[in-house]
């Protein structure tokens, strides 16, 4: 009898082993990584850079995760706790779509409990876009003296923010519910509105430059004396 022959792969069948699942898991990934990576990669780079916007990133999140720890509280006050596999233990899938780094570590360790609801990377995904969002409305009047090709970038943010959203809402429907992925995703984004101005009026612009632009100064209104340069006289 003579043996079957292996099947042969198709261009669509490369394209989704070589294109589309490595995108699919690098995604699904980067939205497990929430939020331990925007914290330690902010406060990291706020020790090396000194950028007082990363570190007031870093306070950000540790304002979200303060604040996930008090909605998850009352939820499982009214709703109840999360209830675990059929043995008590957690399943394969439940492993891989908690969020976080993957090594072993003590609950005691873990700076953010991600088994609890409302969805955390959710949660930290819609309080960062607002938080972003907001950053880039504060410098407006900034883009608007320096001339109209700076308005590129207002257009590039709102289209690569949408765009990853959408990504990102796609990638946590596999885990959670789409009503629960996107009520997480709502919450986030009020309270990170309410940090946002929270964290301009504590440590003004300049805490949330995080594009690096210059900041407006009326001199008119401090009384500064104002200079002209005028051309070299020949």
């Amino acid at each position: 009898m003579a043996a079957t022959q292996p099947k042969q792969k198709t261009t669509f069948d490369k394209y989704k082993e070589n294109i589309y699942y490595p995108i699919r898991d690098s995604i699904f990934e980067m939205g497990n990584l929430f939020p331990d990576s925007v914290l330690f990669g902010s406060l990291l780079m706020y020790i090396i850079t000194q950028n007082v916007s990363l570190g007031v990133l870093s306070v950000f999140t540790l304002e979200m995760s303060l604040f996930h720890k008090v909605i998850s509280f009352v939820y499982t006050k009214v709703i109840g706790p999360p209830k675990p596999g059929v043995d008590g233990t957690k399943t394969v899938r439940e492993l891989k779509c908690r969020p976080g780094y993957k090594a072993a570590r003590l609950d005691y360790d873990a700076i953010f409990r991600a088994d609890t609801p409302p969805s955390l990377p959710a949660f930290f995904w819609g309080g960062l876009v607002a938080y972003m969002a907001g950053s880039n409305a504060s410098f407006v009047q900034v883009l608007q003296s320096m001339g109209q090709e700076w308005w590129t970038r207002i257009i590039v943010s709102v289209v690569g923010i949408i765009l990853l959203t959408i990504l990102f809402l796609l990638s946590r429907t596999d885990c959670e519910s789409f009503t629960e992925v996107i009520l997480a995703l709502i919450m986030g984004i009020v309270f990170g509105i309410i940090f946002y101005f929270i964290n301009l009026n504590v440590f003004g612009l300049e805490g949330v430059n995080f594009n690096g632009l210059p900041l407006l100064q009326n001199k008119t209104d401090s009384g500064s004396a104002i200079y002209v340069c005028a051309p070299p006289q020949n």
